[in-house]
């Protein structure tokens, strides 16, 4: 798997040997799940971090890497929607992948597989907490899916786009 990505197009542009597998999952609730580190880490102990790890050689793909990463760490099943946000991960030499997925478990279905302690929680809550810096920066980037994504669970009104209304200013063509 490494050695075919860094082939590619988007891996040939980083000299990452190590691939990252990291997921924002959101449940039922809107809730997100979090890991807090341990101790035990040689990096960014102690902190809040999303799920994820090393994409293996015997992964299909970076999206069934997040899917094995999640219960390998948290124990539930989830599905994956997409990637949006890559980044240099400069503490492991990691070129890391964010992904966003769905689960149906909430925290009763977690079983601990790796850190002090894996929950779901409200963005609210998961904002004003010390986070691994570069898994801080994919959550700001993923603010908008997230919002969608919570929005469509609680099956909130979406703005239409093609309408006129959805946009607070006016523009009149020359």
């Amino acid at each position: 798997m490494r050695n075919e990505y860094k082939s590619s197009a988007i891996g040939a542009s980083c000299d990452a040997q190590l691939i990252g597998a990291n997921v924002i999952v959101v449940n039922a609730n809107g809730d997100l799940l979090l890991q807090k580190r341990d101790n035990n880490t040689s990096v960014y102990p102690n902190m809040w971090a999303l799920i994820g790890g090393a994409v293996e050689d015997y992964d299909y793909s970076i999206a069934d890497a997040v899917v094995r990463e999640v219960y390998e760490e948290a124990g539930i099943d989830v599905a994956v929607i997409n990637c949006f946000y890559r980044s240099f991960n400069p503490a492991n030499g990691a070129f890391d992948h964010f992904h966003l997925a769905y689960t149906g478990a909430d925290d009763a279905d977690i079983i601990i597989g790796e850190g002090k302690s894996i929950e779901f929680l409200p963005l609210e809550t998961v904002l004003n907490l010390d986070i691994v810096p570069h898994h801080e920066a994919a959550l700001f980037n993923s603010l908008c899916f997230l919002d969608f994504i919570r929005k469509m669970l609680r099956d909130e009104p979406l703005v239409d786009f093609r309408s006129a209304d959805a946009y607070p200013f006016s523009y009149e063509h020359p």
